[in-house]
Order: C-alpha cells, then structure tokens, then sequence
C-alpha cells in the first residue's frame, strides 16, 4: 500500500505529505494562515511515533499535533479491524493497538492531537464501527470528514482541552 507524496508550498518553502488526506490537511492550514511543520519522530515507550503535522504557538503558544487517517487506518489503529480484510499480508491482516498506546502517549505527555478522519467513499463500509471508534478515541478531539475539518479550521481551530 503505497501513499502518493505531494509537494506542498508553505511560507517557509516547500514540505512533502504523503496522501490525499495529509495534502488536504496542510492546503486547509495553508488557506487559513496556519503554520505547519512535518515534526520529528518522538520516542514513546511503546516506539516512535510521528505525527503527520504539528502546530505551533496558536492563541498563547498553544501547540498540537494532526493526525491524518482514513476511517479504515483508524479502526486498525485502535485496535478494531484488521487494514486489510483478507489478511494477505501478515501485519496488515492482525489486530494491533500499538500505534493508539503511542498516540496517546505523546497526547499526554507531549501535546495535545487532533484526529482528523478523512472521508472518503468506501467509509460507508465502516459506518457501524464509528460509535466503537470514537468511544476508544474519546480523550482526543476526533474531527470526521473534510468539511467538518475546513469549518474547525476555520472558525479558531482547536481550543485548549480545559477551555472546552
């Protein structure tokens, strides 16, 4: 499974992104007069992680990490559905939780991250896992869909935790 990488313009030069969420991701950020960066990768006690955006210093010097999945790459990320239904590669085909203990890890310890899930047209297969999904996920900010995603933008973004 190979992800198409995009060349993304910023104010401070180009930076790569890897698919077609994470492009519309950082376009979005660009619009709206957000800075980004692509971080580096943070040791967790379950393995590295690395978010796919971090931004910095908003109202205050706020900081967060964005993550870019698909509602299938969530499922398999929290531990619900195998990424591949038939399993024919072996990592692909297991139920892992892993990359979630390092998400949360990083939530916690590091700052705060936002779980952008990209809608797209074969999520239709997964609507019934969405309450599962989002009960697992509820110590993050999950944002579905890209519209949702542009309006948060938008309108302030992401406030701090305790604000809300």
């Amino acid at each position: 499974m190979l992800c198409k990488w995009y060349n993304i313009e910023t104010y401070d030069g180009v930076k790569k992104v890897q698919g077609l969420g994470e492009k519309i991701t950082a376009e979005m950020l660009n619009r709206y007069g957000y800075n980004w960066d692509r971080p580096k990768s943070i040791k967790t006690p379950y393995g590295n992680y690395t978010p796919d955006f971090f931004v910095p210093n908003i109202s205050g010097g706020y900081e967060f990490f964005i993550e870019v999945k698909g509602m299938r790459t969530a499922l398999k990320m929290v531990g619900l559905l195998s990424l591949l239904e038939n399993g024919k590669t072996k990592w692909a085909g297991t139920l892992d939780e892993n990359s979630y203990l390092k998400m949360k890890w990083v939530h916690e310890n590091v700052h705060p991250i936002l779980i952008y899930i990209n809608d797209n047209d074969n999520d239709h297969k997964y609507k019934d896992w969405k309450d599962d999904l989002y009960s697992k996920l509820k110590d993050f900010k999950v944002i579905y869909g890209k519209e949702n995603m542009r309006l948060t933008i938008r309108n302030g973004w992401f406030k701090k935790q305790e604000d809300e």
